[in-house]
């Protein structure tokens, strides 16, 4: 025994640790030493995790996703972590369209979303660019099909 009780911080941290933990004991330590103690062993226990926290489904690598009408491409960053990026039509004479970092659009991708070869070529009759790789269709067989011949085969692989 130190001879000092448990300080007003060392009870709040304790509180918020089993609070963090899901550890329903309200008991504190009456002396200083046994909350310090009780605090390391509450930071070894290992949070629970949250089923929100966790995606039921990420997609792997590059794939195209048609959400809420906006193309999304999946792919893996340098670390390997996996995001999507939004199709960005550009409005005017433009070239290419682009795309953009959606931050936590990942998240909200699901498995029944995969871009067909069918909604591809819709997507680009409406918009006159293959919304796979973001040209501009102008070959009439890409017009006509609404999609590049090397875009049907990402789409279809």
């Amino acid at each position: 025994m130190t001879g000092y009780s448990t300080t007003p911080r060392q009870a709040a941290f304790i509180r918020n640790l089993r609070a963090e933990r899901g550890i329903e004991d309200e008991r504190m330590p009456f002396d200083g030493d046994a909350a310090s103690l009780l605090i390391t062993q509450l930071l070894a226990t290992p949070r629970p995790i949250r089923a929100e926290a966790a995606p039921a489904f990420v997609p792997a690598g590059k794939q195209y996703f048609l959400h809420d009408g906006a193309v999304y491409r999946t792919q893996e960053s340098k670390a390997g972590r996996v995001y999507a990026k939004r199709l960005v039509i550009p409005t005017g004479d433009h070239k290419r369209a682009t795309w953009d970092y959606d931050s936590g659009a990942i998240y909200r991708l699901q498995e029944n979303e995969q871009l067909t070869i069918e909604q591809a070529a819709r997507l680009g009759h409406l918009h006159g660019f293959c919304v796979v790789c973001g040209a501009r269709l102008d070959d009439p067989e890409s017009v006509q099909r609404g999609i590049g011949p090397v875009c049907v085969k990402r789409i279809a692989s």
